[in-house]
Formats: C-alpha cells, structure tokens, sequence
C-alpha cells in the first residue's frame, strides 16, 4: 500500500473524495450507483466498481459485508485531510481576499442600517429603531472522529444545514481506536443536536466522569465543538433621532426623559 498517495490518478482521487463524503453524510455503506448520480462523476456503474475494488486493494476503502459498499478505511480518511490540508495552504491568499470582501459586506449592510435608520427619524420626527438578528443557533447532528496518529484525531461534524466541518485535535494522552469509538457513540448520543448554550459545564463533568478512561480527551474535544457552534453573532439593535423625544411634552424634563431612556434601553438590552 502506497501511503502518500501518489498511485491515485484524479478518477480515484475523486471517487475517494466522494464516497468519504457522502459516508460522512449518511453513515452507511456507499455503492457505485449512489455514486453514478454525483453529477461530477460521469462514469458508468462498471467503472466505478472496479475503481472502488482497486481502492480497497490500495487500502484506501474497506468492505464491511460482502454485499453492501464500501467505506473508507483510516488510511482514506488520511489521506482525504492531508489532501485538504494541502489545499488549503495553497489557497491562503483566495481565503484572505474572500474574507476582505465578506467583511466589506458586512460593513456595507451595517452602513444602510445605520443610513435606514436615521432617514426614518428624519421624515418620521420620531425616534427610529432598527433590529438586525443574529444568525440561526448552529447545531451538529452527527459526529465522526477519525484516527491519525497516537496523539492526533479528526473530528467530523456534519452540520444541521448539511455543511461538513472537520478539525484536527492534538490529544494529551496517547490515543486508540477503542476510544475513539466510546468517544464518538457517546458524542452522537448525547451532544448532536444541541445549541452551544446547551453544553455546559455541569454536562461536560457528567461526561468526563462517565467516560471512564481517557477522560482527558472529552474537555478539549468538546471546546471544539462549542467553538464551532459558536461562530454565529448576537444580534444588533440601532436607535437614530433620540433627541427627537425633546420636542414632546412628556419628554421635555430631562430628568423624567433620562429616566425613560435608560429604562427603555435595559428592556432593549433584556
């Protein structure tokens, strides 16, 4: 078995990508004509197979039953991250100008939220507000974790929108198949499906505690998981045309008028 892949031509190297992904996706056995619908695989049923059987003779895909698909075995999933890995460090420069233009929207939208918001106290002589919600709590409903060396995991997350996120994990202690194993039945009982607000700590205590041992890796792998699930923003709220208030009757005491706006500001706030 060749372990840096360089036997893989770019048929094979995209078969392996798609079965992986699609294993992840819906954690069973993929066949050849599952794969014969991937629009970016135009080849017949016959190929694919026999693709898929030199695969596995590279050892890069396994058979668990003599009738079912296969599965990619830990060597796939290797080679699958160190391509991705690869990748990624040759697209450093196109992730640093997408997110420039990413955050330029952004400060584009907060412009016309704050220009939106100042016009509407303009011809309304009131007080505006303007809410822009956060983003929709992320949640994972299914976990993989894939083993790479004694001290380093993959995680997996399949994400509730269908997007897949993977992070690499350095562990304390040495680290086994069998744990793993624990460890992911344990993930997908007990933590896919939840908001990062609803892992807290008195959960991570009862799981490190249930783990048994290599209860070590329960902290930093959750914290991973938080982090992931924690990469949506809070929403926003925008007040234009306050001093508007002063020309009302009920609001000519500054007093009382201080009064209200800190009051309606910690309601706003709650």
């Amino acid at each position: 078995m060749n372990g840096d892949g360089s036997r893989l031509n770019e048929r094979k190297k995209l078969i392996l990508k798609a079965i992986i992904e699609a294993h992840v996706k819906e954690g069973e056995p993929v066949g050849s004509k599952y794969l014969t619908q991937n629009k970016q695989i135009a080849l017949s049923s016959a190929t694919i197979r026999n693709e898929m059987s030199e695969l596995e003779e590279m050892g890069y895909l396994e058979q668990p039953h003599t009738s079912a698909g296969r599965v990619p075995s830990e060597h796939g999933y290797r080679f699958y991250v160190n391509s991705l890995m690869q990748k990624y460090r040759m697209s450093q420069n196109e992730l640093a100008r997408m997110n420039t233009l990413v955050k330029s929207r952004l400060a584009e939208v907060d412009k016309l939220l704050e220009t939106a918001t100042q016009l509407a106290a303009a011809l309304t002589n009131y007080t505006s507000i303007a809410i822009k919600p956060g983003q929709s709590a992320a949640v994972i409903t299914k976990f993989r974790l894939v083993f790479l060396t004694d001290e380093m995991l993959m995680l997996v997350m399949l994400m509730a929108d269908g997007s897949v996120k993977t992070s690499q994990i350095h562990a304390e202690i040495r680290i086994d198949a069998d744990m793993l194993e624990r460890l992911e039945f344990m993930l997908n009982t007990r933590v896919a499906g939840k908001r990062a607000d609803e892992i807290t700590m008195p959960l991570v205590m009862e799981l490190e505690k249930s783990f048994g041992d290599g209860d070590s890796l329960v902290g930093p792998v959750l914290k991973c998981i938080c982090g992931t699930l924690g990469d949506g923003s809070d929403g926003e709220v925008r007040l234009s045309g306050v001093n508007n208030l002063l020309e009302y009757p009920e609001y000519a005491d500054a007093r009382k008028f201080k009064d209200r706006r800190m009051k309606t500001t910690a309601g706003l706030r709650s």
